[in-house]
């Protein structure tokens, strides 16, 4: 926001739910902000567009290059750019006397391979609400772990020792960890679901109970990145917040003995998308083919590709 006055090139569409767009409408008005965003895809005296209201189906989507940008929280993929997609997902974020707000979690899927990344906004335990969003979330990717989804940013705000009653809406290490070992759970029944009989869900979820040994390395193959910790500005601790509440996260994770990865994000980390082929990435796979340890068609019917974390300082 604070750099948008200066952003070059085509205008940049901004995505989001229709309410968050009418929130930040507010500020780009002309009053708090300059008049810098539009609703009308044929304005072209504004640098941002907040969504282009166009539905193509998707072969004509990729051939004009159109965004379908629709990210209501519908169970459904939308189309934001070609081959790529998201799914949102509506998250507790506190409440005060006003009422409840609400945040959102994004799923953003690179299409043709089917791999993807879930992104957390600000988050509410579950076992601190009467009605719990998370869970939805864990239900809906615990099949794709981590086959296509490998890597979860999510926040975690506090370090331990923080009372519930002074979260404001946000998760400390061992909340984090409890919707962990609920992710943990959800994978482990479509595991199970998998090799059972086939017998209804909702009998099999009432018979077959997830006992904690099954949770050993449930999560293995994941990654997960810590985000939006709040540094404490009254402490004169030399270790950033962000170091410390990643290093209780990991502990607690390894004390469950889930076996994911936690990763402390860092300003000006880099994360990029490489192609693997098997355990190889490509430069590995390119350089053995070159020196004839893989037969030609044995190269291009492993090739597979998969989302992989490069942290890069």
């Amino acid at each position: 926001m604070i750099s948008a006055g200066s952003l070059g090139g085509p205008r940049k569409c901004i995505y989001a739910t229709k309410t968050i767009l009418q929130d930040i409408e507010t500020i780009f008005s002309g009053r708090i902000w300059p008049d810098l965003a539009s609703w009308d895809d044929s304005s072209d005296k504004h640098k941002l567009l907040y969504k282009p209201y166009v539905s193509l189906p998707s072969p004509l989507y990729a051939l004009f290059n159109l965004a379908i940008c629709s990210l209501e929280a519908d169970g459904l993929y939308h189309a934001v750019q070609a081959g790529i997609s998201i799914r949102s997902f509506p998250l507790n974020h506190g409440a005060d006397i006003n009422g409840s707000y609400m945040s959102s979690a994004f799923s953003i899927r690179h299409d043709s391979s089917s791999t993807e990344f879930l992104f957390f906004g600000d988050v509410e335990p579950d076992s601190l609400v009467s009605t719990p969003h998370t869970i939805d979330i864990w239900r809906a990717v615990a099949p794709k772990i981590p086959s296509t989804l490998k890597v979860i940013f999510i926040e975690c705000s506090w370090p331990s020792g923080r009372a519930d009653d002074m979260l404001y809406g946000h998760l400390t290490p061992e909340h984090l960890v409890a919707e962990l070992v609920a992710l943990a759970r959800q994978v482990v029944k479509h595991r199970n679901s998998e090799l059972a009989p086939r017998i209804s869900a909702r009998k099999r979820q009432k018979t077959r109970l997830v006992n904690n040994e099954e949770l050993l390395d449930s999560l293995k193959g994941l990654h997960i990145y810590i985000t939006h910790c709040k540094d404490n500005m009254t402490s004169g601790e030399c270790e950033p917040m962000r170091q410390l509440i990643t290093d209780q996260v990991r502990e607690l994770v390894k004390a469950h003995q889930l076996g994911a990865m936690i990763i402390c994000t860092e300003p000006g980390m880099h994360i990029s998308m490489f192609l693997r082929i098997g355990e190889l990435t490509i430069p590995d796979a390119l350089d053995r083919y070159l020196r004839s340890d893989y037969q030609q068609q044995n190269f291009f019917q492993n090739l597979s590709p998969h989302l992989i974390h490069v942290p890069i300082s």
